[in-house]
């Protein structure tokens, strides 16, 4: 016998319960000198645990499900008001967001900008809604919004201009 055999041979009686106090303390020594051997121990009693549990008992899985099918008949009605349960959840979450989309949507429409522009050579003559003046040499640009009288009186420019503000 190799002592790979007989390594594998003390590991069968250890998980058997078959083995001497003398085989249990070779095989508790080979363990403690050879991780691989250890972790190759770990995988077979993991196995050996799993195919050499208790023996199927037909009769009391039987009875277990007879009772856990009485209790699910018994519980039929509950879990046909829980299905109403989660509907009226989903129908209130429905109605909260189209009611918080309504309320936090930006309704406000885009603001409008008018932009005038000259091209190289060219000089032109503005009058903004508040009477202010601009006469703007070539390559300039100007820019205001649509709402240019009501809150504030902002332009954005690029170039070079002559700029008579009127004041409020």
């Amino acid at each position: 016998m190799t002592d790979h055999d007989y390594t594998e041979y003390l590991i069968i009686r250890y998980l058997s319960n078959e083995a001497s106090a003398e085989e249990n303390d070779e095989l508790k020594e080979l363990l403690e000198k050879d991780p691989e051997l250890r972790k190759h121990f770990i995988e077979v009693r993991d196995v050996w645990n799993v195919t050499n549990s208790k023996a199927f008992d037909a009769a009391k899985a039987f009875t277990q499900f007879k009772h856990k099918t009485r209790i699910d008949q018994a519980k039929g009605k509950q879990r046909k008001l829980s299905w109403f349960k989660y509907a009226g959840i989903a129908a209130s979450l429905i109605i909260l967001i189209t009611v918080g989309q309504y309320f936090l949507s930006d309704d406000e429409p885009a603001i409008q900008y008018y932009t005038y522009e000259t091209q190289s050579g060219e000089r032109k003559l503005i009058t903004l809604p508040d009477s202010s003046k601009i006469w703007m040499h070539a390559n300039s640009v100007l820019s205001y919004s649509a709402n240019f009288n009501s809150k504030d009186r902002k332009v954005n420019f690029k170039g070079e201009a002559f700029f008579d503000v009127k004041h409020k």
